[in-house]
């Protein structure tokens, strides 16, 4: 039997990534971009684990969608209110924080990440240490990575 072959367009792959994540499974993405900059990197393959909302915890690299794409920022505050819960991020070379994050948005929480065939844990003593600098410094270690992007 000949296999079939079929092309996904974005929307497709954005779908099927979201399914996975919400049946438990764990994904894999390509980042892109340079809003994560110096932890994360254009190219860096993330892997991606849906953890509910009420789990999460400040300096996580949680992957949200806005405005139909794709973003993994770092969480920088959790809001709650009744039964809903608001998540707050920023990149860590941004300046401003995100708009809000509400359920419908959230997709899961950064795991590791692959650069050049070596894997980074989320859950290292350096992804830690990054996260409460990165958390409790603000803004000013945003501003220094500013700054070097710049220069």
């Amino acid at each position: 039997m000949k296999s079939a072959e079929r092309t996904l367009d974005l929307n497709e792959l954005k779908d099927l990534g979201k399914q996975l994540l919400q049946s438990g499974q764990r994904a894999n993405f390509s980042l892109g971009g340079n809003s994560m900059y110096p932890y994360l990197r254009n190219g860096d393959v993330a892997t991606v684990a849906n953890l509910p909302m009420q789990d999460l915890k400040r300096g996580q690299i949680v992957v949200f969608e806005q405005q139909g794409k794709w973003i993994a920022h770092r969480l920088v505050a959790i809001h709650r209110a009744d039964s809903r819960i608001t998540l707050v991020s920023q990149g860590d070379s941004t300046l401003k924080v995100d708009s809000p994050i509400g359920q419908d948005d959230y997709l899961g929480v950064l795991e590791s990440f692959s650069r050049n065939g070596e894997r980074h844990q989320m859950n290292s003593f350096v992804a830690r240490q990054m996260a409460w600098t990165m958390v409790n410094l603000r803004p000013i270690p945003q501003h220094v990575i500013r700054l070097y992007l710049l220069i």
